[in-house]
């Protein structure tokens, strides 16, 4: 068969941008271009020329872990909640400990060997490691990969409380003998961080663990789970997580492992409105389908009020259906990195993972993650990210429906907005006045 394409001459980059010139008639082509929050410049229209190398898919699955985050306070509760999930339509449970719990209760009737599993443990929640021995690592039996992680991430937990549980020597010592390696990297994206410095910062954290863990001459596990926090531009968040895939793979590739990578990703609670809430199911819409087209294993959609109120049935039905649609009534389960080969998708990528593996060199020269968090440039890097958008909102540069425009007068409400995640952190600099549209 013939390719239809080889009847028409392709046109340069040169040959369209004069055809652009004609029609601006007398403006310039440099009132066409944007500077774009990670650092470099966007052009209206990119070709072939563009690209670094030959465009190739970034992963090859298709499906993707539908999943319920449950916060445990109560393990009878959390359990009923598990199960409903479940029931709705969810494939993976993400879990949230805090302290000691009976998994004897938590998990009642939930087959983990059968579904994807996150267990997400403070220091202080520690035992779960041990009630989970018979799962953590292990080889699910339903699809034969792994699908049970511990998220024990003690350098993440540094970054929130701002000290060791015990000391670095102890605190690093528990990723040693693991069967794979967590990182948290939704942290950077609800702290204020743009897509560039949380890619150099997950990096430098990621490294951290490597390089102790060669220091010490232990195994480094070939598993990676990381997880990303999506926000709601929509192609730079597709091109983070492609990126990531090919930064991470080439960190590792400096250890001599080749990686098996299983990125999680959840919707964003920094850029949620409170004055009307409603606008949110748009944003976690949008930000599931940035994060499936970027190529998550796992993806929680979070309830549109979560971080305003308790999550409801009805809330968490809604954020599952979310992704149930995208699957079913949308087929974004058919087709693998949908975006490769797209000029523009594929240019925004290898300019996020350029500018990204710079920030990740400034903090290797600076000593390494727990150096520069010590010294507060960590810190700092993230804090001028989320100041940078807190001002872009209050002059009105950046339009948010229901946050700085477009608010719903008549909406009465008595939501609060719930302390986020890192506000007690040195990593989180004020937010509540950009989430809550008062700036």
């Amino acid at each position: 068969m013939q390719c239809l394409f080889s009847e028409f001459t392709p046109s340069s980059y040169a040959q369209w941008k004069d055809q652009v010139l004609k029609d601006l008639k007398g403006e310039s082509f440099e009132s066409l271009l944007w500077q774009n929050e990670n650092g470099f410049t966007v052009e209206p229209f990119y070709t072939q020329e563009h690209l670094q190398q030959t465009a190739m898919p970034v992963f090859e699955h298709t499906n993707w872990e539908v999943c319920e985050h449950v916060v445990v306070t109560d393990e009878k509760e959390a359990n009923a909640v598990a199960l409903e999930a479940l029931q709705g339509g969810a494939s993976g449970l993400c879990f949230d400990i805090r302290k000691p719990v009976n998994l004897t209760v938590l998990l009642k009737d939930i087959s983990v060997e059968h579904i994807y599993t996150q267990f997400s443990i403070s220091n202080d929640a520690i035992g779960v490691l041990e009630g989970l021995k018979e799962w953590d690592g292990k080889t699910n039996a339903f699809d034969g990969t792994q699908k049970c992680f511990v998220t024990l991430d003690p350098l993440s937990l540094l970054a929130q409380y701002g000290e060791w549980h015990h000391s670095a020597a102890e605190d690093m010592a528990t990723q040693c003998g693991r069967p794979y390696l967590n990182v948290n990297g939704s942290l950077y994206y609800e702290a204020g961080a743009y897509a560039a410095t949380q890619l150099g910062v997950l990096l430098a954290h990621v490294n951290e663990y490597l390089q102790f863990l060669t220091d010490v001459k232990a195994n480094i596990p070939s598993v990676l789970h990381v997880s990303f926090g999506i926000g709601s531009s929509f192609f730079t968040e597709i091109a983070k997580l492609k990126a990531a895939r090919h930064l991470l793979t080439l960190l590792y590739d400096q250890y001599g492992v080749t990686p098996i990578i299983h990125i999680h990703a959840q919707t964003g609670v920094f850029n949620k409105s409170e004055k009307d809430v409603n606008t949110n199911l748009l944003r976690t819409t949008t930000e599931s389908m940035s994060a499936v087209l970027g190529g998550c294993n796992s993806l929680t959609t979070l309830p549109f009020k979560r971080g305003l109120e308790p999550d409801t049935s009805f809330s968490r039905r809604i954020a599952r259906n979310q992704q149930l649609l995208l699957k079913g009534e949308s087929y974004f389960d058919q087709l693998a990195d949908v975006s490769a080969g797209s000029y523009y998708a594929e240019h925004l990528m290898d300019q996020l993972a350029e500018r990204a593996w710079g920030i990740f060199k400034e903090i290797e020269a600076e000593g390494g993650f727990i150096k520069a968090f010590e010294t507060g440039s960590l810190q700092g890097r993230i804090a001028a990210d989320c100041r940078a958008q807190q001002e872009l909102v209050q002059s009105a540069k950046k339009i948010m429906v229901g946050v700085n425009k477009f608010q719903n007068a008549g909406e009465t409400t008595d939501i609060k907005l719930k302390a986020a995640p890192l506000v007690a952190s040195p990593f989180q600099p004020i937010v509540q006045q950009y989430l809550t549209g008062t700036l």
